[in-house]
């Protein structure tokens, strides 16, 4: 195989490798505040999402997600605050609160 052939096969894959985890969610559930946290991000700037959901049994509260924008959500005890902003080129952010 001549080397002009092993540099492209070797660009196709990766390239498809790139591709291929582009849409990856980074998602993470963690247990803080005394309820249950999940948040992340997924796919790329433009066309993916940067979510925040939190659920607490015995509290009002609520999560936040920055992305291209900043949304905001609120419950009540026993159900979910779930919030989702379209994914930026960077600096995205989710928090959790135990207040509204």
């Amino acid at each position: 195989m001549n080397a002009f052939k092993r540099i492209s096969i070797a660009a196709l894959i990766a390239s498809g490798i790139t591709v291929g985890t582009a849409g990856v969610a980074a998602a993470v559930v963690e247990y803080v505040g005394g309820g249950t946290w999940s948040h992340g991000s997924q796919g790329v700037a433009g066309a993916g999402v940067t979510w925040s959901n939190y659920h607490h049994g015995s509290v009002c509260h609520g999560s936040t997600a920055v992305g291209a924008y900043t949304v905001r959500d609120s419950a009540p005890a026993g159900e979910w605050s779930r919030a989702a902003a379209p994914k930026a080129l960077g600096n995205n952010q989710t928090y959790w609160r135990t207040s509204c």
